[in-house]
């Protein structure tokens, strides 16, 4: 989608690395990729939530989504903007 634009592009390859689930407290205010319980999959940027256990997940130019649940997050390690790929 558009929602992380103009960080995030179309057609860019975002790396992240999933080895558990849940939050781990270090993740949060980073941009990550985010599984909900209701089976969405986002890259937000993950900040707490007004209840306990659950996350407002920040765009960078749509509403926030708030008090989420999150099954687990992962932080973005890197990314490969489209216009990389066209090299290789």
């Amino acid at each position: 989608g558009s929602s992380m634009l103009p960080k995030y592009e179309a057609g860019d390859v975002i790396y992240i690395r999933r080895d558990h689930d849940g939050v781990l407290p270090e993740y949060l205010n980073e941009y990550c990729a985010v599984r909900t319980s209701d089976g969405g999959t986002y890259i937000k940027i993950l900040t707490p939530g007004t209840q306990s256990d659950r996350y407002t997940l920040r765009s960078l130019n749509a509403e926030d989504m708030t008090d989420v649940e999150v099954l687990w997050a992962s932080p973005v390690l890197w990314v490969m903007p489209r216009r990389s790929r066209r090299c290789f």
